[in-house]
């Protein structure tokens, strides 16, 4: 009898804290499911000019989203050589994505996250600039992991947002 006293009253000093870690472990499905449906995202107020479908073509893949410029302008000019034009038309579909979504009223700001003290549970989350609703989209690397491109990446992108919110403010 007294075992089973013990195990009711683990269970319910117990039961709260289960809950707990199922609600949060459902938020935080909610959150990556969030995370990767704006990182693919394509947005629908840009358009593949001439240069940009040949940009696309050489590397068999649309450079529409945040999440393929992550790739290809963030991790592929680490390891292939790439001409000035096919950098240059990278980093301008870099801010025609950072335009489309300020259109599309979804200004967003990426930013760099983790190293020693790691990376939050939540990746995207919203925000404001300069009284403006933004969200939030980090990019959670390790110690040595982050890349002189990606930081480059973030600033072109992050430059443009800014400067549309800012010419949108005054």
């Amino acid at each position: 009898m007294k075992v089973l006293k013990y195990t009711i009253l683990i269970l319910l000093l117990l039961a709260p804290n289960l809950s707990f870690t199922q609600e949060n472990s459902e938020e935080n499905d909610t959150n990556i499911d969030e995370y990767n449906q704006l990182f693919n995202y394509e947005t629908k107020s840009i358009s593949n000019d001439r240069l940009t479908l040949s940009l696309s073509e050489k590397f068999k893949i649309q450079l529409n989203t945040i999440g393929n410029l992550y790739v290809y302008y963030g991790i592929m000019r680490q390891h292939h050589e790439f001409t000035s034009e096919q950098i240059s038309l990278m980093e301008k579909r870099i801010n025609q994505i950072a335009l489309g979504l300020f259109l599309e009223g979804n200004p967003v700001i990426i930013e760099s996250v983790g190293g020693y003290s790691g990376c939050p549970d939540k990746l995207i989350y919203s925000d404001k600039y300069l009284n403006t609703d933004i969200t939030k989209l980090l990019f959670c690397f390790t110690c040595t992991d982050i890349r002189k491109y990606h930081h480059e990446l973030l600033n072109i992108f992050n430059k443009k947002t800014k400067e549309l919110i800012e010419k949108n403010n005054s």
